[in-house]
This record gives structure tokens, sequence and C-alpha cells, in this order.
């Protein structure tokens, strides 16, 4: 079902503009064993910010949560954030995951769009929208850069389907723009250090402060 929506929505997207020179960078953090973060960052200088992600894991997640930023306007009560084509929230075991979410690119003013988003820190205060209330309770209202998309545990091993065609983002054309065309994705992977790598680091930090107390004696 995802996928068809997402398809709609991205045919939506296409006809808006057919190509952009952004380039978002997703990151999956794995620093942590057990436990992950998808964040996003768009360039800078010759786009209006993040408008759309998708972005398809290969490995088997235990949980997900949805973090992306997604709350009703009090002033027009339109949705304002990553509330189109939005990906569930997981709580059991789940094999290869497509964790996703659009801004309105179709409702005009009302749309109530956010800008800059995975290029700056901010906030719906900020951005001058009062939340009415969110329809996901945990997903963020004051936002980091890069923006956390999702966090989430998983077991074995986590990647990016870079295979895959729902591999995709949308960047805002500039800020003030409803057209949001697709832009150039990369992606990256923070990795756990192996406990080998660990362990030699170890090692060498000791025989360095070994070599400082022999030189300083």
């Amino acid at each position: 079902m995802l996928r068809k929506v997402f398809f709609a929505a991205s045919a939506v997207l296409a006809m808006a503009s057919v190509g952009s020179a952004a380039t978002i960078t997703y990151t999956l953090d794995l620093s942590t064993p057990g436990t992950f973060q998808l964040k996003a960052a768009t360039s800078n200088g010759d786009n209006g910010g993040l408008a759309l992600f998708s972005v398809p894991l290969t490995g088997n997640v235990l949980t997900v949560d949805n973090r992306a930023p997604n709350v009703i306007n009090s002033a027009n009560f339109a949705p304002a954030g990553f509330g189109q084509i939005r990906s569930g929230d997981i709580t059991s075991a789940t094999a290869n995951p497509t964790i996703a979410g659009a801004q309105d690119v179709v409702n005009g003013p009302a749309a109530n769009r956010v800008y800059g988003i995975g290029q700056e820190t901010s906030s719906y205060v900020l951005k001058g929208i009062t939340p009415a209330f969110t329809p996901d309770a945990t997903s963020d209202v004051a936002w980091t850069n890069p923006i956390v998309l999702a966090v989430g545990t998983y077991t074995g091993t986590l990647g990016f389907n870079t295979q895959s065609v729902d591999l995709v983002g949308n960047a805002w054309s500039a800020v003030g723009s409803g057209t949001a065309p697709a832009a150039t994705v990369v992606t990256q992977v923070i990795s756990v250090p192996e406990p080998a790598t660990v362990t030699l680091l170890g090692l060498a930090i000791v025989g360095g402060l070994g070599v400082i107390r022999r030189r300083a004696a």
C-alpha cells in the first residue's frame, strides 16, 4: 500500500518540476549497538529544504519510531510537516522496512509548508506555526540539523537498499516555492567499531602513554 501511495505522490511532485540541483544525504547512524538513527541533510544554496523522503532499509528491525515533524496547525487546522505517505511506527520484528513521509505539495498555502528542514536547526515555534495537535504523538516539534527522521532498534545487520526504486528524496525548489523536484540521493552508514579495532585502539593509546612516561623520566 505504501508503495502505491508513494508513487502517486511522486507523480505529483514530478509534474511540479522535472529537475533539481539539490542533494539529499541520508545517514544511518549505528554507532550505538542494536539501535539506529536515520538522519537527513539537504545541500545548501540550491533548494528550500526537505519535502519528501523514502528510505528502504535492508535487515531486520525490531522497532521504528517515525520522528519526522507532523502536526496540525492551529491557525487553519491544516497539516504542517510530513503527514503524507507517512510510514507507520513498527513495534515488532519486521524485515526490510521503508521509512517515508512527505509534506503536502498539493493544497497550496493551506498546506503550511515548512522550509529549511535538513539545512538548519529549528522548530514549529520558530517557523511561526502553533500546533493544535499531532497525529503522531512521538513526532518532533523541534528538530536538529541533520534532522532525525526515525529511531529504532534492530538485530543482525542493517543498511540501505540502494538498489530499490523507493530510495528517493525531494527538496523544495526554494524557500517559498510550491514545487519540490526529485533530488540526488547520497547514503552513508556510521557503523559500530569492530571489537578488534577498539582493542587495537586501546593498546595504541596505552603504548603511547608508556612512551610519554619513559620520555618524561
